[in-house]
């Protein structure tokens, strides 16, 4: 009985099949890989976006609360402060000053006014932003409203317009306390 020892290989046709399979395995594997990279960026493009408006709120809200004055045009802000009360900064001028809110390129500005004049970069990566007054004939101003655009805002957020342009964004409304307190008193 003779051995029989013929090596067999695989065939073009098994060798086809393989790679067929293989190329549709890694195009399978880079293209769950594109889409997990996509989200990611665009996660982290809303949770920016969420803490940018997060900061504004807080920062427009501590100075709407506290304000004795305000004037706004679309581009900037301007509250009046007494003396004492907590500025942009973080301190606390011993004489009555202002805070003056204004963008410049993608950075939210606070420019206080006391004995110098100081620019603090709030906050950066915006688009754009504008303020407005509703005013009441006998009160006077009662809301503020700042529309704020963050950078990374997906287009089904609301539009805006915003220095001309169409801008996914948010609208924050804060009563003006003090001052309707001041005219109920």
């Amino acid at each position: 009985m003779a051995a029989n020892n013929i090596k067999q290989g695989f065939t073009l046709v098994e060798l086809m099949v393989a790679m067929t399979l293989t190329v549709i395995l890694i195009g399978g594997v880079a293209s769950v890989y594109i889409t997990l990279k996509q989200t990611s960026t665009q996660v982290n493009q809303l949770e920016n976006a969420q803490e940018i408006l997060r900061n504004a709120h807080q920062v427009f809200y501590r100075s709407t609360l506290r304000t004795n004055g305000i004037t706004a045009s679309a581009t900037s802000v301007t509250f009046n402060q007494a003396a004492n009360s907590l500025a942009c900064d973080g301190t606390s001028p011993d004489i009555d000053f202002t805070e003056l809110y204004y963008l410049e390129n993608t950075n939210l500005i606070c420019r206080i006014t006391a004995l110098n004049q100081q620019d603090i970069v709030l906050m950066t990566n915006l688009t754009g932003i504008t303020f407005s007054l509703s005013t009441d004939t006998t009160i006077g101003p009662t809301i503020l409203s700042v529309i704020i655009a963050p950078e990374g805002l997906p287009e089904n957020f609301p539009l805006f317009t915003i220095n001309g342009q169409d801008l996914p964004g948010m609208q924050l409304d804060f009563a003006l306390k003090t001052l309707i307190m001041n005219w109920a008193t």
